[in-house]
């Protein structure tokens, strides 16, 4: 329903991708001059077609309705087991940007749009945000191996779980001490993390999170896209080189989520999340669609860290449950606190 939208009563685009393809759908509505007798009565015969209409265009989406119906399972699933206030998932292909499936609950039934709060029709999927948490650790690694300043064998100093450090005290989930670069990931290391992000330096740690899209809208064709929160290099205070690789002080879309993982998975490419394929005239002639990616990591790091994100999946790393026997899986896990009454809970 998110990814379809709706129609109003006169057939207008309302949401979805009946909103953004409005003009295409709709097509070009054609002129014709009539004559009327004295009385008012249309002459037909005297009729001239003086602009002849433009049929609206189909089109195809590259939805995939196979996965777009387990992952609408699966959600449904997920919501019934652990009751969260929202759920929002996304299958992309890495490589071409094609959204193969999405969707988000709460939902609505489309045939009945008016039934629905706006609660219910907003696609969470990019335009609500979220602390990214730890699955940032991504980009803090990438951007020191591709700057050759670490390598996954290089050792870090972990301070056994606490570390004072710019006037706060860093905690890890785990008291660790001496872990390589590679395990700082593996283990999802806070402190390791940011002793990387030190090395990178606040410019360069900056300049890769916007390399990666973060605080700019991804430009997928739905209506509504947020571009998130990224503050630039001088709004930041002097604690936030020690938040912002470990995913605070940053807001992202699911979407913007999704397309920074990809450029690990397709080999450094920052592709354009897209929901149309091709459009076709109602003469049968095709026009697909090819969307530029932008290259910001080179093969060699991109193997690097897939490398490391397979070990998350392992058992010696914090996200097993995601192994998938006979299939090369890579993955990241985060957990965020949650920011209430000025503050991050130490409990949610």
């Amino acid at each position: 329903c998110h990814v379809l939208g709706f129609v109003g009563a006169e057939g207008h685009g309302l949401e979805g991708i009946e909103l953004y393809y409005d003009t295409l759908l709709r097509g070009q509505p054609g002129v014709v001059r009539i004559l009327r007798d004295g009385q008012g009565n249309l002459i037909p015969s005297m009729a001239q077609v003086v602009t002849p209409p433009e049929p609206g265009r189909d089109l195809v989406l590259t939805i995939d309705a196979r996965i777009q119906a387990i992952v609408e399972e699966e959600i449904a699933r997920l919501a019934e087991e652990s009751l969260p206030r929202s759920v929002s998932a996304v299958v992309m292909d890495p490589v071409t940007g094609e959204i193969l499936a999405l969707a988000n609950l709460p939902d609505f039934d489309p045939n009945r749009p008016g039934s629905a709060s706006p609660d219910q029709r907003r696609n969470r999927a990019v335009t609500d945000l979220f602390e990214p948490g730890s699955i940032f650790k991504i980009v803090t690694a990438a951007a020191a191996i591709e700057e050759n300043l670490v390598s996954p064998s290089d050792t870090i100093f972990c301070h056994h779980g606490e570390w004072n450090v710019r006037g706060h005290v860093l905690h890890d989930v785990h008291p660790y001490g001496n872990l390589s670069v590679e395990e700082v990931v593996v283990k999802s290391s806070n402190i390791g993390t940011v002793q990387i992000a030190m090395l990178l330096g606040e410019e360069r740690l900056y300049r890769f999170c916007r390399a990666f899209g973060f605080g700019d809208p991804t430009g997928v064709d739905l209506p509504g896209e947020i571009r998130g929160v990224l503050r630039p290099v001088e709004r930041w205070s002097g604690y936030s080189i020690t938040a912002v690789p470990i995913g605070q002080e940053v807001g992202i879309t699911s979407l913007q989520g999704v397309r920074a993982m990809a450029v690990i998975a397709n080999g450094g490419s920052l592709v354009r999340p897209h929901l149309l394929k091709e459009s076709v005239s109602a003469a049968g002639a095709r026009e697909e669609v090819s969307l530029p990616a932008v290259r910001i990591l080179s093969q060699e790091t991109c193997g690097t860290v897939s490398a490391i994100l397979e070990k998350v999946v392992s058992p010696a790393g914090t996200a097993p449950l995601a192994a998938i026997p006979g299939y090369r899986v890579c993955g990241k896990t985060g957990t965020a606190q949650k920011y209430e009454g000025g503050r991050y809970s130490s409990t949610k």
